[in-house]
């Protein structure tokens, strides 16, 4: 089983430090578990692939499909980039809940949202994902057509639109 995990050690708002206590808690009571992080930022443990900044879109898009699950530590995040990467390469994420991903995942069909933000509740979260079946195919097709790029160009014009005829 690997989980994958875009790393920032240096800031706090990713929530690393909970991450890296959520994923400890897990690795104690599965010995299958293989963290492989990616981003800024140093392995805290030896059992972990650090693979640093990845610049390349499809070497990332493979490691998230190599993987069996995402997790998006961050505390505060607007909309979570790395999350909708993760979903449409078929990976479901365990996130905290905050603002992006609230709307972004769908409990129990694309990830699952930790109740609060403590490391505890993430590894509950993680624990839970690594206990079920996702469909990968289902989970790249939401996202998918949720997030199409043509559609949100088309959706933000309106809105500028109507914007513009409010002056």
């Amino acid at each position: 089983m690997t989980t994958a995990w875009a790393d920032s050690l240096q800031n706090k708002r990713k929530g690393a430090d909970l991450a890296q206590e959520a994923l400890n808690t897990i690795q104690q009571k599965r010995s299958d578990i293989q963290v492989v992080t990616f981003g800024k930022g140093e392995s805290w443990n030896t059992d972990i692939i650090s693979l640093g900044e990845i610049q390349d879109e499809r070497l990332l898009a493979l490691l998230y499909s190599a993987a069996d699950l995402f997790i998006m530590s961050s505390i505060e995040e607007a909309f979570g980039q790395v999350t909708i990467e993760a979903l449409a390469c078929g990976l479901p994420v365990v996130s905290f809940p905050t603002g992006g991903s609230i709307d972004i995942i769908k409990e129990g069909e694309n990830g699952i949202l930790a109740k609060d933000f403590t490391a505890n509740e993430l590894a509950k979260a993680i624990a839970k994902a690594l206990s079920q079946s996702f469909d990968l195919q289902v989970i790249t097709d939401d996202v998918q057509k949720r997030f199409d790029i043509k559609d949100k160009v088309s959706e933000y014009r309106n809105l500028y639109e109507t914007i513009l005829q409010l002056k």
